[in-house]
């Protein structure tokens, strides 16, 4: 699938589609929302994680936690916070930003178009950079899961942080949409970056994620229930797609580029 151009969007343009599409809040709290899903984040993230919850209503921060280090500020500090309040939108790096306002535009649009029981295939992603203490670090965001009210419209989000400024240096701005039951990957780039084109199926991704877990392909295979020989195949075409030398920059790359 040919990748598209992610179109930067000002502050003032995304608060605009904001107040047109949103409405009246709904009668209802985050407390209860999401809880299986935060537990759960320790056994998916590579690396130092935050994660927030975020009312579409009202644009604000409402729960928060992991490692503060992430953000270089304590959780609270996130709390009751608009995502367009000047201290958590001046953190994002000033050519990354707009990127990122387009990235919360895109979201909800693509999942209202989505049927319902389908949603749960999709999976966003986006890299960018935010400054802790005096550095830039690059984060990958991933909205994690989410909760639609009765008039269709997205009211709750719950967002990832992870740094993965361990795995290089990499500059590039890239939003991931993943939707597993097509088993297509629409890579959103910048006008000044040129993203391959990547089409991966349900197997290939089970793979990746076992493999980021540690697992060799004799243990996948068994997990799997399909032969070692078939796991090597995978892997090996897996490489090639991703232009990979070895399992560990497979993974390096899926996580980069929000496959996992």
């Amino acid at each position: 699938m040919q990748p598209h151009q992610l179109s930067p969007v000002t502050k003032e343009a995304f608060l605009s589609y904001w107040q047109a599409v949103n409405h009246a809040p709904t009668v209802i709290t985050a407390d209860d929302l999401f809880i299986d899903t935060i537990k759960a984040i320790p056994s998916f993230a590579l690396g130092p994680y935050f994660w927030y919850v975020v009312d579409f209503t009202t644009l604000r921060v409402v729960r928060a936690g992991g490692d503060s280090k992430v953000i270089g500020q304590e959780i609270s500090y996130w709390l009751d916070k608009s995502l367009l309040h000047p201290d958590i939108y001046e953190m994002i790096h000033p050519d990354d930003v707009a990127y990122v306002m387009s990235h919360l535009s895109l979201v909800p649009q693509y999942l209202q178009q989505v049927i319902p029981h389908k949603r749960k295939d999709a999976h966003f992603s986006l890299l960018f950079r935010l400054k802790v203490g005096e550095v830039y670090k690059t984060i990958s965001s991933k909205l994690q899961d989410w909760y639609f009210d009765e008039n269709n419209e997205m009211r709750f989000a719950l967002v990832v942080f992870t740094d993965v400024s361990y795995l290089g240096d990499n500059h590039k701005i890239v939003a991931t949409f993943l939707d597993t039951s097509l088993e297509t990957i629409q890579q959103f780039c910048t006008d000044s970056i040129q993203c391959p084109p990547l089409v991966i199926t349900e197997r290939e991704l089970e793979i990746i994620r076992l493999l980021a877990t540690g697992y060799a392909s004799k243990q996948i295979a068994y997990i799997l229930g399909i032969s070692k020989n078939t796991v090597e195949n995978h892997r090996q075409n897996l490489l090639k797609k991703t232009n990979s030398q070895s399992s560990a920059a497979l993974v390096a790359y899926a996580f980069k580029n929000g496959i996992i």
